[in-house]
């Protein structure tokens, strides 16, 4: 029996969509509406006030955490607090840093109520609206192509100074008319990160028979090639790699699902028809591949393959100068004590700070968030920080497979999407990307809450059950 929903329940789920998807509605307005980054004190207001809204007059709902979960975070956003007096002294600086470790699992709280209120409903609202966005975002990105990098649809506010149009390339090979679009995003690192994520639970819904809730799941499978056109205009190799690798990886998840759940299906009938599915599903992704390749002209198709196998050459240079020639650096110079939270942020040079990018690395080229991380709160920082997500990962990993057999899917997301997230950090800052951690942990409520039979099974980072 699910949990009692009141008379405005519809509101309130309308409400739910509103704040979980509003990284992509804030990023559309900064893109194309007004550039002001008051859109992020707006969304951080949102979820925080909406939370308390949840806390204080939806008893109901109330889900408390593990007390493991709340120390970690409150130890590690008061060790950055206190970096800030003894580094820069810049309270909005500091503030910068402060919200990228706490606010994103304020988002996954929201995302825990809104299961634990609508349950089914809940993913499937979830899967629609992912679906409507990868279709937004794939259709932008393909009009930007379409009329040309010079066209107005293609300018970038000019105060976002770290951001442009990308180049489309495979090492010193490119194409004159090809070019990286950002859509609706401020800059193509978040085009790609965020592709990859929204393209993730689309994939993982379907791989896993989420998708068999919707009223007609066929139309949602029908629109996979908005998802490859999406990730391929985005140019973003390490997106194209990792779902690659999910496709491969996705095998030992099932496993998992296999030996955690007790059913009368024999386990090695219940593999093979597991792996059936993934070979299938792999196939139809090929399929739809092939067919966009022969469409697209042949100069394009092959600057697109020879772009995905260049990210394979790249991880040692990558390794190299994004992480140990930096490290090597950084380790003497903040050991102990860093130069406080937010300095090196992304955006934080509005207010004071400095960019990492131009700062923290001897090549000029390093982007890395776990550097950043050294460089802002020093060893210890970062290592209570490390302990932090590697404690929300090992909670999220020790659930999959149980509760409500609907959300196993993205059990697997939210997991495989954090692994990817944590490794993606050496090359590109993916910790103080607001709208793709935001985003993320807005759909990890499914990994972060169980139901089983007649009783909530409500495990946010921790065990605590409650009859309806």
């Amino acid at each position: 029996m699910h949990a009692k929903i009141s008379r405005n329940g519809n509101a309130l789920y309308a409400a739910f969509i509103f704040v979980l998807f509003l990284p992509l509605f804030g990023e559309f307005f900064r893109r194309f509406i007004f550039h002001t980054y008051l859109v992020f004190l707006a969304n951080d207001l949102i979820v925080l006030m909406f939370l308390v809204f949840l806390v204080l007059f939806k008893s109901n709902l109330h889900i408390v955490p593990r007390r493991y979960f709340f120390l970690l975070l409150w130890t590690a956003s008061i060790y950055a607090l206190v970096t800030i007096f003894f580094g820069h002294g810049l309270l909005i600086v500091g503030a910068l840093g402060i919200r990228d470790i706490f606010m994103p699992f304020m988002c996954g709280l929201c995302s825990a109520y809104f299961v634990t209120a609508f349950a089914d409903r809940a993913l499937v609202g979830a899967m629609r609206t992912v679906n409507v966005w990868i279709i937004l975002i794939a259709c932008v990105a393909v009009l930007q192509l379409v009329l040309g990098q010079g066209h107005p649809i293609n300018e970038l506010p000019i105060f976002d100074k770290g951001t442009g149009i990308g180049d489309y390339a495979a090492g010193d090979v490119g194409l004159s008319f090809m070019f990286r679009p950002t859509s609706i995003f401020m800059h193509t690192g978040k085009f790609g990160q965020a592709i990859f994520l929204l393209v993730l639970f689309k994939w993982t819904s379907i791989i896993f028979g989420a998708h068999k809730l919707l009223r007609w799941p066929g139309w949602f499978m029908a629109t996979i090639p908005f998802d490859l056109v999406a990730l391929i205009a985005s140019g973003q190799r390490a997106a194209m790699l990792l779902l690659i690798l999910f496709l491969i990886a996705a095998g030992p998840f099932m496993i998992v699902k296999v030996r955690r759940q007790r059913t009368a299906t024999p386990a090695t009938a219940k593999a093979r028809n597991m792996y059936l599915r993934i070979v299938l599903f792999s196939v139809l992704v090929l399929g739809v591949v092939g067919t966009l390749g022969a469409l697209l002209e042949a100069d394009v198709t092959e600057l697109a393959w020879d772009r995905l196998l260049t990210v394979i050459d790249d991880v040692a240079v990558r390794g190299r100068e994004n992480v140990a020639i930096p490290m090597a650096e950084l380790i003497g110079e903040y050991l102990l004590s860093g130069s406080g939270a937010g300095y090196f942020n992304l955006g934080a040079e509005q207010f004071g700070g400095a960019r990492a990018l131009e700062t923290l690395s001897t090549t000029g080229t390093a982007e890395n968030s776990w550097l950043r991380l050294l460089a802002e709160l020093g060893l210890p920082g970062l290592i209570i920080t490390s302990i932090l997500y590697g404690y929300v990962l090992w909670r999220a990993w020790r659930d999959i497979g149980r509760g409500d057999k609907s959300f196993y899917g993205q059990q697997v997301f939210f997991v495989y999407w954090f692994i990817s997230m944590l490794f993606w950090a050496n090359t590109h800052d993916t910790l103080s990307n607001s709208v793709v951690m935001y985003l993320g942990f807005g759909l990890s409520g499914f990994a972060l809450v169980q139901i089983k039979s007649q009783r909530f099974m409500i495990r946010p980072l921790g065990s605590v059950r409650k009859k309806c």
